[in-house]
């Protein structure tokens, strides 16, 4: 009884504020991330590297494509697409072309479209606030190289008229660290610059606020039961057209490397990711549960369900139908159990 006064009651401001808190940027005292075998140098700011120091710290590395590879699943989506078809005709048919414009990024690689000032070769630095910074950052170029995101290191650009993108250090967890490529820079001839504006018209954009996610707590009522998936490398999951890796390259301690994976940084790349993961719930998820699009919310990548206590089997329905169509098409979901449903009690205090 003295255990149960003492129980804090959640309620639905605090699921709001725990499911979209922004990611802290402060850096705390810490001991860097290490991994074995690689041996980043102790550097208070970015100096040349020659190729073989590199490889001597047990850096990975890795050679430019000889071809265009996809990284998502044209077979999978075929599947899926098939499935859609046989069990829900009318559902097919509503997304019949946006079903078919996915298979062709997935088959040809994606596009940001960038024409005109936007394709003009240029050089922008990289930005670190924090020397403590630089040591993580080799961790993660390691790991993008090892991930099959990511070709170099090259003494020398390995394209024509490349377009070196800045990189912005920024500070991640307690002592880990984001890397961010600078498509807006330079200003008036970046790769953002050249790619028009028409896309926000074109593709959904789906990012549940705060308050959105209030009222869908208080509307689910106070038997409700929560979700959230995430997906692993959301972005890193499509391959870019051949056409767009000049555009892609940037530099770390002397050395160039050439990222040939969609970039959070360009501007309409996340719209066509909303609009394509908005697509497959809809399309391919929904119509084999018995839930409704007031039961989900989608946040770019980030996928919340909420359900009453009445739907609590169609919404783990929903989570395995979403883990098997989403794992389908090639992407990989992070720490995912489709039993996993959280209770919370949304009665204040």
């Amino acid at each position: 009884m003295a255990m149960e006064k003492e129980r804090r009651i959640i309620t639905s401001e605090d699921i709001a504020r725990e499911l979209y808190n922004p990611e802290r940027t402060e850096m705390l005292e810490a001991s860097p991330p290490t991994l074995e075998g690689v041996r980043p140098p102790d550097a208070e700011k970015e100096r040349k590297m020659t190729l073989q120091e590199w490889k001597a710290r047990g850096l990975a590395t890795a050679p430019l494509p000889k071809e265009y590879t996809p990284g998502l699943s044209q077979e999978g989506l075929k599947t899926i697409v098939a499935e859609v078809r046989s069990e829900h005709p009318e559902v097919f048919e509503k997304y019949k072309k946006d079903l078919e414009r996915f298979d062709g990024i997935i088959k040809e690689g994606y596009d940001s479209h960038v024409r005109g000032v936007g394709l003009r070769p240029t050089k922008s630095k990289n930005f670190c606030p924090s020397s403590r910074l630089l040591k993580p950052s080799f961790l993660v170029l390691h790991k993008w190289i090892e991930s099959g995101f990511v070709a170099g290191p090259f003494e020398e650009p390995p394209v024509q008229d490349p377009k070196i993108i800045g990189l912005l250090f920024v500070p991640k967890d307690a002592a880990n660290v984001r890397l961010v490529m600078d498509m807006s820079s330079p200003e008036h001839f970046s790769f953002n610059d050249g790619i028009s504006k028409d896309y926000k018209e074109q593709y959904e954009l789906q990012i549940a606020t705060p308050p959105e996610v209030l009222e869908r707590a208080k509307e689910i009522g106070p038997d409700g039961w929560v979700a959230k998936c995430d997906i692993r490398d959301a972005y890193k999951r499509y391959s870019i057209n051949p056409s767009q890796w000049r555009l892609q390259c940037f530099r770390f301690f002397g050395l160039y490397f050439l990222d040939y994976k969609m970039v959070f940084g360009d501007t309409k790349c996340v719209h066509e990711f909303s609009h394509n993961h908005l697509l497959l719930i809809r399309a391919a998820v929904l119509p084999f549960t018995n839930l409704s699009s007031r039961n989900y919310l989608l946040c770019i990548d980030d996928l919340t369900i909420m359900v009453r206590n009445c739907q609590l089997q169609e919404g783990r329905k929903f989570l395995a139908r979403y883990k098997y169509v989403m794992e389908t098409v090639g992407f990989q979901l992070q720490d995912f159990d489709e039993r996993r449903c959280k209770s919370f009690d949304f009665a204040r205090s």
